[in-house]
């Protein structure tokens, strides 16, 4: 829990992208998919967070990762 305090500490951006899937995985039982899901939505109110989720459906193949569709701000 301690990294997570990276989330409120000085004026980095962070652009999290998830697979759809990712929030329907059970790796621990209902309780622990819950509190996973519950601290999701706490933090996507953070102004220096962005969530994004890619949509299951059709296979789909997505291509490397390039600037202009990955971004980091690195101290």
């Amino acid at each position: 829990m301690e990294r997570q305090q990276y989330l409120y500490r000085g004026d980095r951006r962070y652009n999290v992208l998830l697979g759809e899937q990712a929030l329907y995985t059970d790796l621990g039982g209902p309780d622990v998919l819950r509190g996973q899901l519950d601290r999701l939505l706490a933090v996507v109110s953070l102004p220096r967070l962005s969530l994004g989720i890619i949509p299951a459906g059709p296979r789909t193949t997505y291509g490397p990762a390039t600037p202009s569709s990955c971004s980091m701000n690195a101290p």
